[in-house]
């Protein structure tokens, strides 16, 4: 593990409940069992400047003191402590070489994205997706477009914008959900696993009165009433039996 602001090798600590600051209100054992701390006096992740004098009286011993270091982090590369002031390589505060920093990568990282064409109330986007190893370098870089939409497109003064996610989209998102229910249903229909729920759970789910005015939810139910009409009379069927041979 190195240090994200100096690439020096952090240094590994013993146990956590010794690296307790003020100010810092968490029961660090809970979190982690070792930590580490970057020893490089000229790095801003170290310690404070008056920190930093201290810290060198006790060098010639070869000693540091783990209760004056500013910020460290755990052994997945987490971060504890106060940071407002430190520059960190890339923007990334976690330690090179640790799951965390790729993952900061992958999920966090926005600074690339960019809005290309705003019309009326939309606004769209390109929004990268990356693939990072565990330094933070990018291994794959894969752009997407997005489209935003304003909450309140009759108030002008509004300007928070939320995913717009179309109807066609949506309704693949629900027939792609009731496929997996389907099956399901049918692997498990004569299981340990199958109950009077089951039924009700297709059922009840399906059912026009359950949606908004949706124009993917009408749809959703025009397709199951044409296309799937006969598993829903199956399962209906099944409902019957499974109430009569337990005499529910």
């Amino acid at each position: 593990m190195k240090c994200p602001s100096c690439k020096s090798e952090l240094i590994f600590s013993g146990e956590a409940k010794f690296a307790y600051q003020e100010g810092i209100d968490l029961d660090l054992k809970a979190y982690a069992k070792s930590f580490y701390f970057c020893n490089n006096f000229k790095c801003t992740a170290s310690g404070e400047d008056d920190v930093k004098k201290r810290t060198v009286l006790i060098e010639k011993e070869k000693k540091c003191d783990p209760l004056k270091k500013r910020i460290f982090w755990n052994e997945y590369g987490e971060l504890y402590g106060l940071c407002q002031n430190i520059k960190f390589i890339d923007d990334n505060n976690s330690p090179f070489g640790t799951h965390s920093r790729k993952i900061n990568v992958e999920i966090y990282k926005k600074d690339e994205n960019f809005l290309f064409l705003n019309v009326w109330f939309y606004k769209f986007m390109i929004e990268y997706k990356y693939k990072s190893n565990e330094d933070g370098c990018i291994i794959k870089r894969t752009p997407k477009i997005i489209v935003l939409k304003k909450i309140e497109f009759w108030n002008f003064k509004y300007n928070d914008y939320v995913y717009y996610v179309s109807w066609i989209r949506m309704l693949k998102f629900k027939l792609t959900n009731f496929y997996g229910e389907k099956r399901s249903f049918n692997r498990n229909i004569n299981t340990d696993n199958f109950n009077k729920n089951s039924f009700q759970k297709i059922l009840k789910t399906y059912k026009l009165t359950n949606y908004h005015n949706r124009v993917y939810d009408y749809l959703l139910i025009w397709y199951l009433n044409v296309f799937e009409k006969s598993f829903f009379h199956f399962v209906k069927s099944q409902e019957l039996k499974y109430k009569h041979k337990n005499n529910i």
